[in-house]
This record gives C-alpha cells, structure tokens and sequence, in this order.
C-alpha cells in the first residue's frame, strides 16, 4: 500500500481531507443532503457503484460523525436497513478546519 505524504507541520491537517478528500464521500453526502433518510440501496443506485464500496465509504462517514444512521451500526441487527442522514454541523466544521489548513480563513 503507498505512503501518504504528511504536512511538515503535523497531523492537524489530515482529518479533514480524510474525511472529505474522496469524490465517493462527497457525493454521497450530496446525495444525503438533497435526500436524508436514503438507505445504502438508494445510494448505491444513484451513484452507481457497487454496494461494498457504498457500504465502506458510509461507515468511514460515520465514524468521522459526519453522518448520523437509524438505526446506528453499533445498534443495528444483520440484516437491517439504517437511514442515513448528514451532521451538517460536523461537515461545516470540518471544511472550515480544511480552509484554515490551507491558510484560507
């Protein structure tokens, strides 16, 4: 697997462009933001890409608290369908923290 390079100055910038630095995260909070409860189902279909990578890429989002599920993956039974919806708070917070890592605000 490659080496990512780091900032000279530290870690601070680096969860923010994980969090957010992906075409498949973005769009998926796009998709949630214009239609919250979608499934992974729905958001398969739209973005038309195989329900394992939808899947991984939620629990990333989900785990960063930049979505909310219900039931959340901590609660949920095999099987179960969870609704997923966006923190908008989260992700404001983590593009201003984005903007001050590449001295912008």
């Amino acid at each position: 697997m490659p080496r990512y390079a780091k900032p000279a100055d530290g870690d601070w910038a680096l969860d923010p462009v994980a969090a957010l630095g992906n075409s498949v995260k973005l769009s998926i909070i796009r998709i949630l933001r214009e239609n919250p409860g979608s499934t992974s189902v729905q958001l398969t279909e739209a973005l038309q890409l195989g329900r394992t990578t939808v899947v991984e890429h939620l629990a990333q989002l989900e785990d960063a608290g930049l979505l909310q599920a219900v039931p959340s993956r901590t609660e949920r039974r095999r099987g179960e369908v969870a609704n997923y919806r966006v923190d908008n708070a989260r992700v404001t917070e983590l593009y201003l923290q984005l903007g001050q890592a590449m001295g912008e605000l």
